[in-house]
């Protein structure tokens, strides 16, 4: 067993990939009294397993990092998906805003690129995330989106895929 992000709790949401002997690891760490380290997604990786990064900062716009899902692309560069829970940043605050949260996907290059996949206003879009790579090196992201149905008067809960027709 190896501690592979020193003091730091990275807590439950957590997204892992593996490509040969090359492993990378996604996380989103829990409310700790560590504003500089919470609500923002982070990425470490190996080439060995041995020897890991330093940790570095995917995204930080707002509370966001949640649900991360990590693959490797067909290039070998680490791609994530996951959920923005809100558009701005607040310590005190656990519940996600509807309208201001997206499903988000980011891809490393020389630096993240980062993009949003949906975020449609009465929907919570991105929830549990899942990224795949097809045959052709497109991305796909499964995800749950979570809606209220007011002619039935109940809240749905809708499994989506969002797929890209460009790698």
């Amino acid at each position: 067993r190896q501690r592979v992000v020193e003091d730091l709790s990275v807590g439950y949401k957590l997204g892992y990939a593996r490509a040969g002997a090359r492993q990378g690891l996604a996380y989103y760490p829990p409310k700790q009294q560590r504003p500089d380290l919470e609500q923002k997604l982070w990425y470490v990786d190996s080439a060995d397993g041995q020897l890991w990064s330093a940790p570095e900062v995917v995204d930080q716009e707002g509370d966001t990092g949640r649900s991360p899902s990590l693959a490797f692309d067909p290039s070998g560069r680490p791609a994530i998906a996951y959920y923005r829970c809100r558009s701005q940043y607040d310590p005190n605050e656990n519940d996600c805003e509807i309208g201001k949260d997206a499903l988000k996907f980011a891809v490393k290059g020389a630096v993240w690129d980062k993009v949003v996949v949906r975020a449609e206003g009465s929907v919570y879009d991105g929830l549990y995330t899942s990224l795949a790579f097809d045959r052709d090196g497109f991305p796909a992201i499964a995800y749950q989106a979570v809606f209220f149905d007011a002619s039935a008067n109940e809240v749905v809960n809708q499994l989506v895929v969002a797929r890209s027709r460009a790698p």
